[in-house]
């Protein structure tokens, strides 16, 4: 992803930058990281195929994005897509190890779960 310049620090039409955007997406992925890690332990109560992971973790959506996108004002662009890089590698990691009914059979796209 490239971003110029003026589109990191132009407001779009929800009033968020660019770059709250991507530090709200990337939040997000760091989420289904922390249940995927959570899904590993075979200990741990299956969700389900269609519960989402604001459900899962009790997450109140509005103020945790709120509460991220504040956490993080000031972020530079190269540091978020760091970060972006480095969570989704993990991510990909960790699904690709945990048992095949942890991760398929729900109603999400091409049959994955929530």
């Amino acid at each position: 992803m490239n971003l110029t310049l003026e589109e990191v620090v132009e407001l779009e039409d929800d009033d968020w930058l660019a770059i709250d955007t991507l530090i709200h997406t990337i939040s997000w992925i760091e989420i289904a990281l922390r249940i995927a890690h959570m899904q590993a332990n075979r200990n741990e109560p299956d969700p389900g195929p269609t519960r989402g992971p604001a459900g899962y973790l009790h997450i109140y959506v509005d103020r945790f994005n709120a509460e991220v996108i504040e956490a993080h004002r000031g972020i530079m662009r190269n540091e978020a897509l760091d970060w972006s890089h480095r969570v989704n590698k993990e991510l990909r990691v960790t699904l690709g190890e945990l048992h095949i009914k942890r991760v398929l059979g729900g109603a999400g796209r091409l049959g994955a779960r929530m």
